[in-house]
């Protein structure tokens, strides 16, 4: 048989309760401080090259892909957190080390969107040495800037 349990002060009663409801966002999270919503009512581009029953048709699964990604980003993938050289190459050796891990379970890890992943892995672009220190300086700029702010 349960007790119940009475408390002396309203404090501790509203201390054990438990919240009731959650918060309600006005606005959504993942808009992290921009109040601009000028692009929330514009109308969504067509996307390129792409065939209106494409869903419904039984084509390859690169295809379906493809035209998703098309359909997804009219412009091109422009993502908005990007990953620094050394953290692509760990990247791409964690999947070397590990092919079972999926480009969810990597983008998990190094907190970017699966599609980032994806455009790691495809690409095999790599710097030579000049480039390479080049890209240092330019990426040490970027994080001296990014401190002054």
């Amino acid at each position: 048989m349960q007790r119940l349990r009475w408390f002396s002060t309203g404090a501790q009663m509203l201390a054990a309760k438990p919240a009731t409801k959650p918060i309600k966002r006005s606005v959504p999270y993942y808009i992290k401080g921009s109040w601009d919503l000028s692009g929330a009512t514009e109308p969504v581009k067509p996307a390129v090259n792409v065939p209106k029953n494409w869903r419904k048709s039984d084509i390859d699964m690169w295809k379906r892909h493809m035209f998703a990604l098309r359909e997804k980003f009219p412009d091109g993938f422009k993502p908005i957190k990007r990953l620094s050289r050394e953290k692509i190459e760990e990247v791409r050796d964690l999947k070397r080390a590990f092919p079972e891990l999926t480009n969810d379970d990597l983008g998990m890890r190094f907190k970017v969107s699966p599609e980032s992943i994806r455009h790691v892995l495809k690409s095999k672009w790599k710097p030579d040495a000049k480039e390479h220190k080049k890209l240092q300086a330019r990426w040490k700029r970027r994080g001296d800037r990014l401190k002054d702010v």
